[in-house]
């Protein structure tokens, strides 16, 4: 069976696909659900999690209750370490020794007092809650952690030297970071809180990092699972990075960032001179995602998909991060072949800006991106080579900045969506639906437009956000198209069809 990029709906504890460069007899059992085989992956990603019992007669449960206990951690002669609510915010544990597929090592929070307790560390109160202050994975593989929380002063959870298939599961970080470096693959971050980075002038403090910043070598990360998270309060929520100058090649590719809640608090507004201002018009912050390097081909992309972003602003330089528009989301530097899917992004004064080529949007659900100046703008594609494909995109200044060539803009909704920029040479648009919103610089025969927005038949779409710390339901109105809608089932059954466009050449 031929290797892809990415990897399968996983039905087994720690079961994860091979990348490019697997040899023949490495099998990636894909499901494609109807689309191009090889292309994406089915979800759901999430790595199930069964927790063992904290049983102080079993030979290989430790139980932690205080700091020298922590001396144990990679000794063989344990397996499952069960950590008891307190402040062991001195230590920093480094896990060293592999667990295995069929027999991980876990470190989980387990409470003697209620042992029933499994609530998220989000949800705890403080004396309820396993304190550690960072942690290091090195040279270490199948660790499950589950149910502690990590702050103290900007602490981390590293992983490095080739410590893979980990998964951090329902953690609380704290004022704290994850990063994975080079060489660390298919590690996953979810269930988890990552919040509050510290407010640091003309910096950066990102919450969630794939770190390309190695300049003696060409950077390989794969694998990355970032899945249900809350992530907020942070310079930028996740970023694949790489430092400006590099030369050397980074490959982030087989990252997926699915189903994460990623979004400012009025706690991070201000006046933009550096004063906090809870209806203020900049932020201490840059981007949900930035992505500055992502994958090398279509056989090997970086998926985002089924995120909720919202409450970007422009940067305050004064009080945190170097700059930004205040773009939810942001591909640019080096990243290329980013498939963006079924994301909803709100409230923020750009939603998607691809600056590189070859990326692909699609049945994304975009409201209220409206600058002061009126430049406010949904999609931004400056790059070549990007399709744009059924997203509904409503109330904004600007449905797109089409400047990128070679473009393919086909089957989106636009309400009351605004006005559009000129089209980059060899642009194609068509079975595009415009509601009271400006057809752009080149329209299609197959077009739908009104002067109406009710014409659109659309109903609001509700949904659920901040699962660890609300919850909450959010409903946009006009968010989701009914059988009484003019363009339900008029998109173009050729979607996909331009080559040598997108993230793949594949029907969609």
């Amino acid at each position: 069976m031929k290797c892809h990029g990415l990897g399968h709906l996983l039905v087994i504890l720690f079961t994860v696909p091979a990348l490019p460069g697997c040899s023949d007899d490495e099998t990636a059992d894909w499901t494609t659900d109807g689309r191009p085989d090889g292309v994406l992956p089915v979800g759901p990603f999430e790595i199930p999690v069964t927790l063992p019992d904290c049983d102080e007669h079993d030979p290989s449960v430790r139980l932690i209750q205080q700091d020298s206990d922590w001396e144990d951690i990679n000794s063989e002669d344990y397996r499952i370490f069960c950590v008891a609510p307190g402040n062991y915010g001195a230590v920093e544990p480094r896990l060293a020794l592999d667990g295995t597929a069929e027999a991980p090592r876990y470190l989980r929070y387990y409470n003697p007092a209620d042992p029933t307790d499994d609530r998220h560390p989000a949800m705890q109160g403080e004396a309820e809650r396993a304190i550690i202050g960072g942690m290091r994975v090195t040279d270490a593989r199948y660790w499950v952690v589950d149910g502690l929380t990590i702050t103290g002063d900007w602490e981390r959870v590293l992983f490095e030297e080739s410590s893979d298939h980990n998964v951090l599961n329902r953690v609380l970080l704290d004022n704290a970071a994850v990063v994975v470096r080079h060489g660390a693959h298919y590690n996953t971050i979810q269930n988890s809180v990552l919040r509050n980075a510290p407010k640091s002038p003309n910096s950066d403090r990102v919450c969630m990092v794939l770190s390309g910043s190695n300049d003696d070598q060409n950077v390989v990360i794969r694998g990355t699972r970032i899945l249900n998270n809350e992530i907020y309060d942070c310079t930028d929520a996740i970023q694949a990075y790489r430092v400006d100058d590099s030369t050397h090649g980074i490959d982030f590719g087989g990252t997926i960032i699915d189903n994460n809640d990623l979004y400012l608090t009025d706690g991070m507004y201000t006046d933009c001179n550096g004063n906090l201002d809870p209806q203020g018009a900049c932020a201490c912050a840059e981007n949900a995602i930035d992505l500055k390097a992502a994958g090398t081909g279509p056989d090997n992309i970086v998926v985002v998909s089924n995120n909720r972003m919202w409450g970007f602003k422009s940067t305050d330089t004064a009080c945190g991060g170097t700059g930004s528009g205040g773009a939810a989301s942001v591909v640019h530097m080096t990243a290329r072949y980013t498939l963006y899917q079924g994301n909803i992004i709100w409230d923020s004064p750009r939603a998607m800006t691809f600056i590189n080529d070859h990326h692909t949007a699609i049945d994304n659900l975009i409201y209220s991106v409206r600058r002061d100046d009126e430049k406010g703008t949904a999609i931004y594609p400056e790059g070549p080579n990007c399709e744009i494909y059924r997203n509904i995109i409503i109330d904004s200044d600007r449905w797109v900045a089409a400047y990128g060539n070679a473009g393919d803009y086909r089957c989106n909704v636009l309400i009351e969506a605004g006005r559009n920029t000129a089209a980059g040479a060899s642009l194609q648009a068509d079975y595009n639906f415009y509601y009271d919103a400006e057809q752009m610089a080149l329209p299609g025969t197959h077009d739908i437009v009104s002067e109406q927005a009710v014409d659109g038949m659309h109903t609001e779409r509700c949904f659920q956000v901040r699962p660890w710390t609300g919850p909450e339901e959010i409903c946009i109105p006009n968010g989701a198209p009914t059988d009484s809608s003019p363009h339900a089932g008029a998109c173009d059954p050729q979607l996909g069809q331009r080559p040598n466009v997108g993230v793949h050449d594949g029907l969609w």
